[in-house]
């Protein structure tokens, strides 16, 4: 499920998805509009940030003008947030899967993390090693560690160092270089002359 899909469903809301040529068309004819207004900024001779947000509701409400539709129900769709949902923060931000470490850490865009000191009395029993849990940025870069329902606040801490670990060696283990007596055999060369037996020497005469 995408980002968007789950803060739609942490908020109740309903995703309903265009599968239709028809349905896409609305939205595309809707972009071009907006897409219009980029002219129409170029027009008025805007060139800040400033001054196209002081222009935008003007643009907004002559857009509304132009094609807004009464709707069928006048009552507003908007609910309030229910008091048992968390703080729209954690809702609308981005959300990451990691696995836990030791010492309830978690490495986090090449950083690592750990549960800060007030959220860590909550933790109640300690999340186990290993555990995937959901990590939650906000949109103001905070980072929250989402576990079971409830969010517990991250501090980044120093890497710790790798440890090498200590070589074993079993007891009497070290071998002693071994050298072969003077009359071994493997001390003697392979061919020796002056041991070859006399070899018969073969005279070929050429014919007459």
């Amino acid at each position: 499920m995408s980002q968007f899909g789950q803060a739609l469903r942490d908020l109740g809301i309903e995703h309903i998805q265009a599968h239709t040529p028809q349905a896409k068309g609305r939205i595309e004819r809707l972009f071009e509009t907006l897409q219009g207004w980029i002219v129409e900024l170029r027009l008025r001779g805007v060139d800040s940030i400033e001054e196209a947000n002081r222009v935008l509701p003007e643009l907004i409400e002559e857009h509304n003008k132009a094609f807004a539709v009464e709707p069928t129900d006048p009552h507003s769709a908007f609910v309030p947030l229910e008091q048992n949902q968390p703080d729209l923060d954690l809702i609308l931000c981005y959300r990451h899967w990691r696995t836990l470490g030791t010492g309830q850490t978690l490495s986090f865009d090449h950083k690592t993390y750990a549960i800060a000191e007030g959220s860590q009395k909550s933790v109640i029993p300690p999340i186990p090693p290993k555990t995937r849990v959901e990590v939650r940025q906000t949109l103001d870069g905070r980072l929250f560690l989402w576990y079971k329902g409830k969010a517990y606040a991250l501090k980044e801490i120093p890497k710790p160092k790798r440890q090498a670990a200590p070589s074993k060696q079993k007891a009497g283990s070290e071998r002693k270089p071994h050298k072969p007596d003077e009359n071994h055999p493997w001390r003697k060369p392979l061919f020796n002359p002056k041991e070859a037996p006399e070899t018969a020497r073969c005279s070929q005469t050429a014919p007459s």
